[in-house]
This record gives C-alpha cells, structure tokens and sequence, in this order.
C-alpha cells in the first residue's frame, strides 16, 4: 500500500520537474522530444520504477494500478488541464488527447509485456531444469 501512495505522489512531482525544465531550461529546437516525452513519461516512471528498480514481480496486486491506471489517469488529468487553461481547439484538442492516452496504453502494455518476457528468459536461462 505505501508503494501505490507512493507512486501516486512521484509522479505529479517528476511531471512537474519536467514540465518546468522543459519551460525554462530546454533550448526550443528540444521542444518536440520533450513533447514526445512527456506523452509517454508517466508509464515509462510507473513501469521501470515498479517493475525494474523495486523488481516486483508483473502479477503483483499492485502492477495494474501502478502500471495502467496511475498513468492513464495522470495524463487525462493533465491533458483535461491543458485543455482548460489554454486555447481550445475543437477536434484536434480532442484527438491530441486519445492520441496521448494511447500512447500512454501502448507504453505501459509493451513495458510490462517486455519485463515479464525477459523475467521469464531468465528463469530459463539460470535454472534450465526447472523447463525441460
């Protein structure tokens, strides 16, 4: 439980940081790949924090949250935000925002996909016994 109160809290923090590096410190010729980034940054924290750095397992409780919906609903909170604090632009406003979200799903399903295709080669690989 203190991991998911814990990522739910990183996360508008290092989304935040990175926003405001890419304001103020990012030359404009960056301005597209710190776009693209922040598109996909959430699931890439989300899924290489849980699944990579705390090495917990993919059919953990805790991956679906952690590695689906915290993103998902981080960015269509912040993409709900941008909308209302900037210009509305009718349809492309709204395809910009499931664009996003898809991306965001993709991300997240082809990270959690590779973790567990790569934990299960290497439990072939160090105990091959255990598959013959």
């Amino acid at each position: 439980m203190k991991s998911v109160i814990f990522y739910t809290l990183l996360l508008p923090l290092l989304y935040t940081l990175l926003w405001y590096q890419g304001e103020h410190f990012i030359p404009t010729y960056m301005a597209p790949a710190m776009h693209l980034l922040s598109m996909v940054f959430a699931p890439i924290i989300c899924c290489i924090g849980w699944l990579w750095i705390q090495r917990r397992p993919v059919r953990s409780p805790e991956t679906p949250y952690i590695c689906f919906m915290l993103p998902l609903g981080f960015m269509l909170v912040v993409s709900l935000v941008y909308i209302h604090t900037t210009d509305y632009d009718g349809i492309n406003t709204i395809f910009g925002l499931l664009f996003t979200l898809a991306a965001n799903a993709v991300c997240s399903a082809a990270l959690v996909a590779l973790t567990g295709l790569l934990k299960m080669l290497w439990c072939i690989v160090s105990d091959p016994k255990q598959w013959k």
